[in-house]
Order: structure tokens, then sequence, then C-alpha cells
């Protein structure tokens, strides 16, 4: 069994894990909107605290990130899923399940 916080709350992250069982995140854009800080921002804290406790790529420890959900562009969702996913090797990102998404 893996266990996933979701959240965009680095505090959130950081006290699930000190309980030792945590396997990774998901985050959404309504998660980050309750932070009241800019997605990209969240992003940025969330990497830092993955430096932090060197946590190196997607296997050891995702966080799902889930491109803006008004996309509706193949090429614009490709465009913000590369910009996430090279935020930091943890970051899986998310895509609608919808024809330009699964064609992204």
């Amino acid at each position: 069994m893996k266990f996933y916080l979701d959240t965009a709350s680095v505090k959130e992250i950081q006290e699930a894990a000190s309980l030792g069982l945590l396997d990774g995140v998901t985050t959404n854009p309504r998660h980050v909107q309750s932070s009241g800080k800019p997605f990209k921002v969240v992003l940025r804290d969330i990497s830092a605290w993955l430096n932090e406790h060197r946590l190196s790529g997607y296997a050891q420890f995702p966080v799902s990130v889930e491109i803006n959900p008004h996309l509706s562009a193949t090429a614009d969702m490709v465009r913000e899923g590369k910009v996430y996913a090279a935020m930091h090797p943890c970051f899986v990102v998310k895509l609608p399940c919808t024809e330009a998404g699964i064609a992204a």
C-alpha cells in the first residue's frame, strides 16, 4: 500500500512526512489556489522541500502536478507540462482525459 497526500502545502507535506508513512503527493489547481500563492511559487516551494530532503526522482517520491484545467489545445498542454516537469525530477505531470490531453 502507498500513501499519497492530497495537498499543495509544504507544511502539510512536512507534517505527514515526519510520520514516516508518506510515499508521495498529489496536487491540483484547487489546492494551489487555497494556498493563496501563485502556482509556480507553490511548485518552487515543493521543489525546495524535495531538495532539502534529498528526494531526487519520481520513482522515489512522486509529486503529481496537474496542468491548467482550462487548456484545450494539445500544444499548450505539452508546453505547460514540459515547464512543470523541468522544475523537479520528482514531478509527474497530470493531463486531462480529453482528446487533446491524450494526444499530449
